[in-house]
């Protein structure tokens, strides 16, 4: 049976963080109680400066404030309805939505393109409900033409609150996993029925902008490597179903830089990277199963891994090095 990994402090070399960050300006509009210290402070300004998302009359933007359903949708419609258009305002077949209702418009721009769920399979919207992490997440990607299907050859659970892969959000949460819309954070859970503020809404919506527009390679990069020396840390401890859900988030999240920045060798480095500790970790579980034939097959596909790795960039030398010692640790320790 293999040896557990050994923990090492830094994993990845300055190569995988080598792509500059785009600037987003920040300026104008500035909220009283949006300090440059609040964690979604530049996605509130630039939303608002955009006319996307708006403060108070009194000069706050209300942050910690719940969203609900209905204003949730009317954020996404801004976007796509601007002020000078004229909806035609009809009357809808929800149960709860009256005819003089203030986002009927929202609504009715939102039914023929199937962001939310009409009569007969809904017949109430739930307009005062406040809009949890993946409805917001379903109805932006929506409105955006996501394919539901993108990323559809990774089946994997990725959390331990997203482990089912036929659940009806799965797609949703693979994509925002995939584009960096969403980002793990230490406590490993990705929160898909979590209530959404205002603040929230806003650093979602800022992030898939920003994808959209080619601005996330350098997060996509950073949350792969993360994700990565998670892999490390969880075997070092025996922990091989949280480093199942980091690898399958690896994988999710350099193919999503892929998407963006299909040429750039590094982030082809980063996928190479990410399926060879994919591969490690799969021989990891089969040690347990005492499937040692698995083991050295995994192994020798690490290796392998390693070495496109290394051909796509001579800085990706480091990295490759050490998932081939990693490969060659468990190949080694199946055969004896």
């Amino acid at each position: 049976m293999p040896s557990r990994p050994r923990l090492l402090s830094s994993l990845f070399s300055a190569a995988l963080l080598a792509l500059a960050a785009c600037p987003i300006s920040v300026s104008a509009a500035e909220f009283s109680d949006v300090p440059k210290s609040h964690f979604a402070h530049d996605a509130i300004i630039y939303l608002a400066n955009r006319d996307i998302f708006a403060g108070y009359s009194d000069g706050t933007f209300k942050p910690d404030a719940k969203v609900n359903r209905a204003e949730a949708l009317k954020i996404i419609a801004s976007n796509f309805i601007p002020k000078s258009q004229t909806v035609r305002v009809k009357s809808v077949d929800f149960t709860d939505v009256p005819d003089d209702a203030w986002y009927l418009p929202s609504l009715v721009w939102a039914l023929p393109k199937k962001i939310v769920n009409g009569p007969p399979a809904a017949t109430s919207f739930y307009p005062t409900r406040t809009v949890t992490k993946i409805e917001f997440l379903k109805m932006l990607f929506t409105a955006y033409g996501v394919d539901p299907k993108s990323f559809n050859d990774i089946a994997l659970p990725l959390s331990s609150d997203v482990t089912d892969v036929k659940a009806w959000y799965y797609p949703s949460m693979r994509y925002a996993v995939a584009t960096a819309t969403t980002i793990v954070p230490e406590s490993g859970v990705l929160g898909p029925a979590r209530e959404l503020t205002r603040a929230d809404v806003a650093l979602l919506l800022y992030r898939f902008t920003l994808y959209r527009d080619g601005q996330r390679t350098q997060e996509l990069l950073t949350e792969t490597k993360k994700d990565v020396e998670r892999i490390i840390t969880f075997l070092a401890k025996g922990d091989v179903r949280s480093a199942e859900y980091a690898s399958a988030r690896a994988i999710l999240i350099a193919r999503g830089a892929l998407q963006t920045d299909p040429d750039a060798p590094i982030v082809k480095v980063a996928v190479k990277i990410a399926e060879g500790y994919r591969a490690l970790t799969r021989a990891y579980r089969a040690s347990l199963n005492s499937d040692l034939d698995s083991v050295r097959k995994l192994a020798a596909d690490a290796a392998t891994l390693a070495g496109q790795a290394r051909k796509l960039s001579g800085e990706a030398k480091v990295l490759a090095d050490q998932l081939e010692k990693y490969a060659k640790s468990f190949s080694d320790q199946a055969r004896k």
